[in-house]
């Protein structure tokens, strides 16, 4: 199956018993996340005493969970289903249900973190993203804003000063697809 986004939760679960799987807690992050060399400290800190405890930032989280090994048995085979990255979005900001799959937000108690932070838009690659730090976790998210969702009507405005390792994308309206973080600093379209 290919979920995009969610296949990892459906992997998890059905293979949770396994004894290299089988743990009280779990960290859920994608392909494009890089690590702080905080994160071992940051992520020994959480407690997962309670099974049902989720731990993220308030959302959209770009799907960046710690959760107990009690919300994986609590969405059971939620995430088997092929869903679309639109729905898999709406999913990710708590916005309903699809076709009987809801947010994982939806299946523990959720402890919140502290709110991520946009470091800068890196330069070096062809199509570059946007650098998002998660402090709880110590971890760096790299997002390519727009991407297959195609969905985003946001505007990008640029600040001009600074070089553009200090600047960061500036959504000028706020879309469901497209939400705006509140510490976004701005940069040009042609800086994209």
């Amino acid at each position: 199956r290919s979920n995009l986004d969610l296949h990892g939760l459906d992997g998890l679960f059905t293979h949770r018993a396994h004894p290299l799987v089988a743990a009280a807690g779990y960290l859920y992050v994608l392909d494009s996340v890089t690590f702080d060399v905080s994160f071992p400290f940051l992520f020994s800190l959480l407690n997962f005493s309670n099974p049902r405890i989720i731990y993220t930032t308030p959302l959209p989280n770009s799907n960046i969970w710690a959760f107990g090994a009690g919300v994986v048995s609590a969405y059971g085979r939620s995430f088997s289903i092929q869903l679309s990255k639109a729905q898999q979005v709406t999913l990710e900001f708590n916005r309903g249900t699809i076709a009987g799959t809801r947010s994982l937000a939806t299946f523990g108690e959720v402890a919140l973190c502290e709110q991520r932070r946009t470091v800068y838009l890196p330069l070096s690659i062809a199509r570059p993203r946007t650098v998002l730090f998660y402090p709880s976790f110590g971890l760096y998210k790299h997002i390519l804003w727009g991407g297959p969702v195609g969905k985003c009507t946001a505007k990008v405005e640029c600040t001009g000063n600074g070089p553009i390792g200090n600047r960061a994308l500036r959504l000028a309206n706020n879309t469901s697809m497209c939400p705006v973080p509140p510490d976004v600093i701005p940069a040009s379209i042609a800086e994209r």
